[in-house]
């Protein structure tokens, strides 16, 4: 991809997908795994919990901005590492670090293979990379069919061992690598991931109905398309570590404050 004067650099977009995940988390912690669900209704009305799940569904929307903006990021990044082994080493290490504290703050448990969190699916996307960069020496039709069938069986890998962003993951990060030299390309190609990912059924399976189309979550990652194109090339700012850390820390320091939360709740209706 050129490099323009002009548009949004990598380090903007990274902070734009962090901020967004942080609106979505605490619409998930702090809001509908933490208040909504632990509160009792003598510490908050009907009308309070009304106010907080139409808050928790717009932070929910708000943060479908981030998942996109990662994918493409980690195929920039990979276009550009200097050393493949050790971008594979971090994100594998980070992945390991994260997700014992993501388990417990999605289910209370410090191992559960419900779902995976979402620096596995990252990681699995950079072997997914490296298996598609040494097909396209293969010859055209050879490579169309090659691509198809990893496309296919790392999408239902990344399925069924319940990685966060799972098929939907794969088809972002295809479309961005396979037609990163053209922003038209790739800009259509990844629409289509997102309205294809729209009607998937978690577990198997397309549901196409008008209803799935035309929801907000795809307003949003339809937004968080536009922004990427207007990425300028550029890496910005020097952010090498700030994923890596901030993901388990902000899923930490979330899961505490929702604790603080309900205890100041208890403690109010204590002194009551």
């Amino acid at each position: 991809m050129k490099t323009n004067r002009y548009g949004i650099s990598g380090s903007t977009l990274k902070i734009i997908a962090a901020i967004s995940m942080v609106l979505d988390h605490v619409s998930r912690i702090v809001l509908t795994n933490g208040i909504m669900t632990h509160a009792s209704y003598s510490q908050i009305s009907d009308e309070q919990w009304a106010i907080l799940s139409e808050a928790s569904d717009v932070l929910h929307v708000l943060g479908r901005i981030a998942f996109p903006l990662f994918c493409f990021l980690i195929v920039q990044g990979f276009l550009h590492t200097h050393d493949l082994k050790k971008y594979l080493r971090n994100m594998l290490v980070f992945a390991i670090i994260a997700e014992p504290i993501y388990d417990f703050v999605q289910t209370g448990q410090l191992f559960d293979l419900r779902q995976q969190n979402v620096m596995c699916e990252l990681l699995l996307s950079l072997v997914f990379l490296i298996v598609l960069e040494k097909i396209q020496s293969l010859s055209k039709r050879k490579r169309y069919i090659a691509e198809t069938a990893l496309i296919v069986l790392t999408a239902l890998a990344a399925e069924y061992t319940k990685l966060d962003g799972g098929v939907y993951g794969i088809m972002l990060v295809a479309a961005f690598y396979l037609f990163h030299d053209s922003k038209a390309k790739m800009f259509f190609a990844a629409v289509c991931a997102v309205l294809l990912s729209s009607c998937h059924i978690v577990g198997g399976g397309f549901e196409f109905a008008t209803a799935n189309v035309f929801n907000p979550d795809v307003a949003a990652a339809v937004v968080s398309l536009l922004l990427i194109n207007l990425y300028n090339g550029k890496r910005g700012l020097k952010l090498k570590y700030f994923f890596y850390i901030f993901y388990p820390a902000h899923l930490a320091l979330l899961y505490g404050v929702s604790l603080i939360v309900l205890n100041c709740l208890k403690n109010s209706q204590t002194s009551l």
